[in-house]
């Protein structure tokens, strides 16, 4: 399991599929050759976050956020679920 689907687990293990949104992890790198990240601040903040991008006009979405701790650089969009996804957990599984 790569480190994008390890963190899309984490998060919709926090976020369920409550969210009228869905989350897509656009990239997760390593910026440091030793640290811990913070995986709950990551969930916390993922989760503040769409509670203000939820209220955004349709017409600013897709809207992308980058969280950085511990040295893990996650960068993830946020955008409006499609008829089929209801109730398809808030993150997208990384395809790659």
């Amino acid at each position: 399991m790569g480190l994008r689907s390890t963190l899309a687990n984490v998060l919709n293990s926090h976020l369920g599929t409550s969210s009228p949104l869905r989350i897509e992890i656009v990239s997760a790198e390593h910026t440091a050759t030793t640290g811990q990240a913070n995986l709950t601040e990551l969930a916390d903040t993922v989760r503040s976050e769409l509670r203000v991008i939820e209220q955004m006009p349709v017409d600013q979405l897709p809207h992308e956020s980058t969280w950085e701790d511990g040295g893990l650089r996650v960068v993830w969009r946020a955008r409006r679920r499609s008829e089929n996804e209801g109730d398809a957990p808030t993150v997208v599984e990384p395809s790659a």
